[in-house]
């Protein structure tokens, strides 16, 4: 059985590339600090979007990573102005 079977992709697109940078930086900070060994997440700048993906043991420790995210993106999105 795979180490973490559950998973989600997901892009989010920005309406310029300074927005995804704002939004990005508001994120990556949170990804550093929580340790978590239920799941992994990984985020990835480009140019005007960000890549998630985010990699867990049961559907519980997905549900709470993927919530955890969310929070701090619609924080940036309220700062930033993002529609």
């Amino acid at each position: 059985m795979k180490e973490f079977p559950f998973f989600l992709d997901l892009e989010l697109f920005f309406p310029s590339k300074e927005k995804a940078e704002k939004a990005f930086r508001a994120v990556n900070p949170e990804l550093k600090s929580e340790k978590m060994n239920r799941s992994t997440t990984k985020v990835i700048l480009k140019k005007n979007s960000f890549s998630i993906n985010i990699k867990a043991k049961d559907k519980t420790a997905l549900k709470a990573s993927i919530n955890s995210l969310m929070k701090s993106i619609n924080l940036s999105f309220s700062l930033i102005g993002g529609k």
